[in-house]
């Protein structure tokens, strides 16, 4: 019954959370830089050269931005919300607090960036909160 209303609510801001990510992206579209500009030269081994230019990642002082799902009506997501991730990604750019990339965060990122294409906006952001549903399944 918990889960069922936790999907509900979650559902219910979904739309938030879009906007709150293209607000996001938006804020740091002049700091974001081409994967490719990286030149970290295994990814080009794994993922295409086309990807790799289009996919983006921004580096940054202190913590990941993470949209604040408390606020929005999901209070379960608040442990999650204080969490120091090494990053985190928003459709084709990822977010990460450090300076030196280590490819590893890199790859794992791109990932996600192929995630977000395959699946799209609104069906990444709901698997992706299920995985992160503090709820257990059962």
């Amino acid at each position: 019954m918990r889960v069922t209303t936790l999907i509900k609510e979650y559902e219910r801001i979904l739309p938030s959370v879009v906007a709150w990510i293209d607000d996001t992206l938006h804020k740091y579209q002049n700091c974001a830089v081409p994967v490719a500009s990286l030149r970290l030269p295994r990814l080009g081994h794994v993922f295409p050269e086309d990807l790799l230019q289009r996919a983006k990642v921004v580096a940054v002082l202190g913590t990941v931005p993470l949209p604040p799902l408390s606020q929005m009506g999901l209070t379960a997501f608040a442990e999650m919300e204080q969490q120091d991730l090494a990053g985190i990604t928003y459709k084709d750019t990822f977010f990460v607090r450090f300076l030196r990339l280590p490819e590893w965060l890199c790859f794992h990122e791109l990932v996600h960036v192929v995630q977000w294409e395959r699946l799209g906006v609104e069906n990444f952001l709901r698997a992706y909160g299920r995985g992160l549903d503090p709820i257990p399944l059962s």
